[in-house]
């Protein structure tokens, strides 16, 4: 046996080797969509006014990919969600504006296997996102538009 053949071969093993200390070990890529609703915030315009804002209810898109060791997933996870503006103050009509946000997590989840269907989870997550908010009352000649990103963080299930 020539010495690239015993190399080839000694690196295969260690390979099976490593395949073989948990075979449950994986790499994945996933895809989450769902409703989003904000409840009633409180706008302040240059800290002299705070007015109540409503939202209808939204969506929200994302992706995620990680990698899972045993009952441990390890994830990065990028979403984003939606939300229109229902009323301003006291002005429902005529108002045109949303709140959307960007977030970028990394996660740590807990599986908890009890053997059915679906799985419990728990898990925490830390990252930053993008909050934007544009806002238009033609009537009133109202016309808004803000973003920055800001710390963010998750507690799984949420």
């Amino acid at each position: 046996m020539t010495i690239a053949a015993s190399l080839a071969m000694g690196a295969s093993l260690a390979f099976l080797g490593l395949v073989t200390l948990d075979a449950r070990a994986q790499y994945y890529l996933g895809g989450q969509a769902g409703w989003t609703g904000l409840p009633y915030q409180t706008d302040t315009i240059d800290d002299l006014a705070a007015i109540p804002v409503g939202f209808n209810a939204g969506y929200n898109l994302g992706v995620r990919g990680g990698y899972r060791l045993g009952p441990w997933r390890f994830e990065e996870e990028h979403s984003y969600r939606h939300n229109n503006v229902a009323e301003y103050g006291e002005v429902s009509v005529g108002v045109n504006g949303a709140r959307h946000t960007q977030s970028i997590l990394t996660n740590v989840i807990y599986d908890v296997d009890i053997d059915w269907p679906i799985t419990p989870h728990v898990g925490v997550g830390i990252g930053a996102m993008n909050v934007s908010d544009r806002l238009s009352i033609p009537a009133t000649g109202v016309f808004l538009g803000d973003s920055g990103w800001q710390f963010g963080y998750r507690r799984l299930p949420a």
